[in-house]
Parts: C-alpha cells; sequence; structure tokens
C-alpha cells in the first residue's frame, strides 16, 4: 500500500534538496584563464590584501590556466601571461572568465566580476581627460626657457584637468556607495580635497566599506583634515632649528607665517624656492615670514639644500619624514604642501603653488 506525504512533510524535505543543489556562497573565487597562443607559458597572479602582496602560478592546459582562492574583499589584481604581457583588473569572490590572445592580454575579455565591470565604466568615463592631462604634462616638461605666460596658461589647464577627473571619481562613489572601487579611488581624494566634501562623500559609502581596514584609515585621514581645514587654528608643535634650538610655532604669532614641507630629494618643492624667495623679499617687512619644514631624514642633505638653495627664513627638521608626529599632525601624504596662517594663527589658505602664493599676499598687503 502507498501512503500519501502530506504537505506538511514536502516542504521541509523540498528545502533540503535545494540547498544541497544550491551553488555555494560567493565566500571563494575561482579564475577561469583561456589565453590562445600561451600553451608553453606559466600565468602569475599577483594582488594585494590587508597590505601584503600575494602572488600564484598556475601552468598551461593547453590554453588554460586556473587560479582559486578565498578574498576578504575586491581587490586590482594583474594576471601576466610570458614576458610583458599583463592585464589589471578587479578579482572578487565569484568565478570569472578571462579570454585573450597572448598577443593583446591588455584587451583580453573579463566576465564574471561585478566589480571589474564598475572598474571599466570608470576607466571609460576617465579616459579623455586622462590623455588630456597626459599631453599637458608633456608640454610642461618640455618647455622651453623661462615662458611664464605660457606656463602659468599650462598649470591652469593642469589644475583644470585634476579637478574633472577628481569630478569624475566623485560620482563613481555617489554611484556605487557599496562597491570596493569607489573606496579605493577615493583614497586618491584626501590630499586636494576639503574635510566637509570628503565627510560627505565617506558618508555615501557602506558601513561595511567603512569597517575595511582601507575604510577605517580612509575614515582616519579625513578627521586628521579637518585639524587643517580653512579657519581652523593650525595645529601647534616644536621642532629643532639648523643650530639644534627648538623653535615653537607659538612664537609666531602676530605675523602671517607660510608653513612649508618639503625635502631635499623633492624636486617639486624646490623648483617653489625661488618663489618664496621673492615672495620673502617682498612682504617680509609687512609681518610675514615663512616656516620651512624639513623633512628629510638625513641631515646633512637637508643643511645642504638649504645652503644650495640660499634660504633665509626659519628652517626646521622633523626627522621621521613623512611618518614623524608633524607630519601626522598636518596630514601630510606628499610634498610640496603648504599653509598660510594669519596673526593668530588660523589657517586662512593652503597649496600657494607658484603666482599663487604673492597673489593671495598682494590681496592682504597691497
Amino acid at each position: 500500500m502507498i501512503f500519501p506525504i502530506r504537505p506538511t512533510k514536502i516542504l521541509p524535505f523540498l528545502v533540503l534538496i535545494i540547498l544541497a543543489c544550491s551553488p555555494k556562497e560567493k565566500n571563494e573565487f575561482k579564475l577561469d584563464v583561456n589565453i590562445k597562443g600561451a600553451e608553453h607559458d606559466v600565468a602569475k597572479l599577483k594582488f594585494t590584501i590587508k597590505d601584503s602582496l600575494h602572488e600564484e602560478t598556475s601552468k598551461a592546459t593547453g590554453n588554460n590556466f586556473t587560479f582559486h582562492g578565498r578574498l576578504s574583499h575586491p581587490t586590482l589584481a594583474t594576471l601576466s601571461v610570458g614576458r610583458n604581457k599583463q592585464k589589471k583588473f578587479y578579482i572578487e569572490n565569484s568565478e570569472i572568465t578571462i579570454r585573450g590572445n597572448i598577443d593583446s592580454i591588455s584587451t583580453a575579455n573579463i566576465t564574471g566580476s561585478e566589480s571589474h565591470n564598475i572598474y571599466l565604466e570608470y576607466q571609460k568615463e576617465r579616459k579623455d581627460v586622462n590623455d588630456a592631462y597626459d599631453k599637458i604634462i608633456d608640454k610642461i616638461r618640455n618647455l622651453e626657457g623661462k615662458n611664464s605666460n605660457l606656463k602659468r596658461t599650462l598649470l591652469q589647464k593642469h589644475d583644470s584637468l585634476i579637478q574633472k577627473r577628481q569630478n569624475i571619481t566623485k560620482e563613481l562613489i555617489r554611484k556605487y556607495p557599496e562597491s570596493y572601487v569607489s573606496l579605493q579611488e577615493m583614497a586618491g581624494l584626501i590630499r586636494n580635497n576639503d574635510y566637509k566634501e570628503l565627510s560627505e562623500l565617506h558618508g555615501h559609502l557602506s558601513a561595511e566599506l567603512k569597517n575595511t581596514k582601507l575604510g577605517v584609515k580612509i575614515g582616519k585621514l579625513i578627521e586628521r583634515k579637518k585639524n587643517t581645514k580653512l579657519g581652523a587654528q593650525a595645529p601647534t608643535f616644536s621642532l629643532p632649528n639648523l643650530n639644534g634650538e627648538k623653535i615653537g610655532l607659538k612664537s609666531f604669532r602676530g605675523k602671517y607665517v607660510l608653513i612649508d614641507f618639503w625635502a631635499s630629494w623633492c624636486k617639486p618643492c624646490r623648483e617653489e624656492h625661488p618663489n618664496y624667495i621673492d615672495a620673502y623679499k617682498k612682504f617680509n617687512d609687512q609681518k610675514f615670514t615663512i616656516l620651512s619644514i624639513s623633512l628629510d631624514r638625513n641631515k646633512e642633505k637637508w643643511e645642504k639644500a638649504v645652503k644650495e638653495d640660499a634660504l633665509t627664513w626659519t628652517q626646521l627638521w622633523s626627522s621621521g619624514g613623512i611618518r614623524s608626529e608633524v607630519a601626522q599632525m598636518y596630514n601630510i601624504t606628499s610634498i610640496p604642501k603648504n599653509f598660510l596662517l594669519n596673526p593668530e594663527g588660523e589657517i586662512i589658505a593652503k597649496d600657494l603653488r607658484g603666482e599663487r602664493l604673492e597673489e593671495k599676499l598682494n590681496t592682504i598687503f597691497m
């Protein structure tokens, strides 16, 4: 005799079957690579997770290579096959396929990575701006003589293109607040954007992204920007001068002070020195001075550069370099970097490079 199964018994039974037949949760990546003409090659996959570089290799089976593993989050990876044949792409915990030819790996087709699709869209948006930026950089490098008018025009175009590029990144973050690509690209905005906008963009990101190692780091960097935003009281410090005497920032109260972070090995920093010298000579008798902070690790190289560039204002040394306490206080991630303080010690301008320093001082003293 056949006994019918009651409906209440069927449902749990079906659930077990469905679970057994369902694919595994996306907690691993599987990379299926087919590169025509690579049957005798070895493929290498490189990516960085938690500040550690991972490198895996796979020998060809026909034209095929396979990689698999587990990631804590999506990350930019490089696939190398043969000599000087590379493809950059975003890898994540999913089944990803790469199809291409040994002679044109850079144009290989990638499917299965949502992060990579977002990255491709982002790169496409930036292409025209990047091409124009590269041309401007070449013109600036090849500029002969001292054609200041042409150089000024080129620098204005350079700054405009940087702003356009950053605007595209900001749109990426607003459009894809849950993508690791957005978080990765946001790191590039920290230097040249103010606290208010960075804080707003950071607020768009998902809680999951904010809790990653990079997300926490970016959050801390943004908080540091708060200390050096326009209108903020400049963080105080005390550092040794050329004679080893400790000089404190507070001793300059009552003057307009340009705090300049530089190093002997930084070519753009030293190219600014003629502009500083002109400004110092013109405005030094009007309650303006410069306070240069070297991030050199080698004291002798710092002292030599000061003499070579004929710097006559106060020179201080922060021996710990870019990781020193004062560099961290001012959120220095690259140099040259400067801050203009009013007599009350408040930050009233930043990054006054080229003729912009003298133009700003003219608005104050003229």
